[in-house]
């Protein structure tokens, strides 16, 4: 305190050993931690320490019993001061932050949310032909459609808002989520998982993995966290014709199945090997 008005506060909060303790014990704890906070504008000053335990006025003449007392005690060696007693009514200050008033109850908080373009939103909703389907299913049978629900002219699914998958609002959906400062440039997972949480159209996954792919900041400050590709070796010379199958990664699983049993298995048998590009290769034998 300075002409009798406090100038700083400090404050610490006990930890569950410490709970138990008895109050003198507290309030010598309470002691050595402050004047070890403010020791810097304290040592080789004299000053004067107000408490409200009257029990700590003789503290420097006492006879110190517990060698926890005497650890805190050797704490204050090298300040020069004098302990003076204080009702806690008149010493106010010192309880202002440990003994905070609570703020009034709030009994309940009711909110609504809106969006800034729901006009918008809802003209693309009536004109997409997709989830007017589903409008008309729902309106038929309410479980004709796994997650979905419709309920005072919103389309919901798994208690997410649908929104049209060509609504002019997603690419400004996906810079929120992901290339602002509270998107923060997340990786696809991240960004989905936000994203998801608060809406959600045909193909959304696909759309936030191709924004996320093609962010040039993500693609100038990220470093790739996939192993670095091996060096180019030529595969081998195989002995006879089909022994070796090589396939492009850009077909479906079922139409590499079909064309590889009606047009190699059927007329060559099963290979050696098939190469899947350069991503992986199979082998049988």
């Amino acid at each position: 305190m300075q002409e009798r008005r406090p100038i700083a506060y400090f404050s610490k909060a006990l930890g569950v050993r410490n709970v138990t303790k008895s109050a003198y014990e507290k309030e010598f704890m309470a002691v050595v931690l402050a004047i070890q906070h403010w020791g810097p504008y304290l040592i080789g000053r004299r000053f004067i320490v107000s408490t409200d335990q009257k029990s700590l006025k003789q503290l420097l003449q006492e006879r110190i019993v517990t060698a926890e007392q005497q650890n805190w005690a050797a704490k204050l060696l090298g300040f020069d001061f004098e302990i003076v007693y204080k009702p806690g009514r008149l010493n106010r200050g010192a309880d202002a932050l440990s003994r905070a008033t609570e703020g009034g109850e709030l009994c309940a908080v009711t909110t609504c949310l809106q969006w800034k373009d729901e006009e918008v939103l809802k003209e693309e909703f009536n004109q997409d032909p997709h989830l007017q389907k589903i409008v008309a299913d729902l309106q038929n049978d309410v479980n004709s459609r796994l997650g979905f629900v419709y309920k005072h002219g919103v389309l919901m699914y798994e208690g997410r808002l649908v929104i049209s998958r060509k609504s002019v609002l997603i690419p400004t959906l996906l810079k929120e989520f992901h290339a602002t400062p509270q998107g923060g440039h997340s990786g696809f997972y991240r960004t989905y998982r936000r994203l998801a949480s608060n809406v959600y159209w045909v193909g959304m996954k696909n759309a936030i993995q191709e924004y996320v792919r093609s962010c040039d900041v993500c693609q100038r400050q990220k470093y790739l966290a996939s192993s670095p590709g091996g060096l180019l070796q030529p595969l081998p010379v195989p002995d006879r014709i089909w022994e070796d199958v090589s396939m492009k990664q850009s077909y479906t699983a079922k139409t590499i199945a079909e064309v590889f049993v009606k047009e190699v298995v059927r007329l060559h048998g099963i290979p050696l090997s098939i190469v899947f590009g350069d991503i992986f290769e199979v082998l049988y034998s």
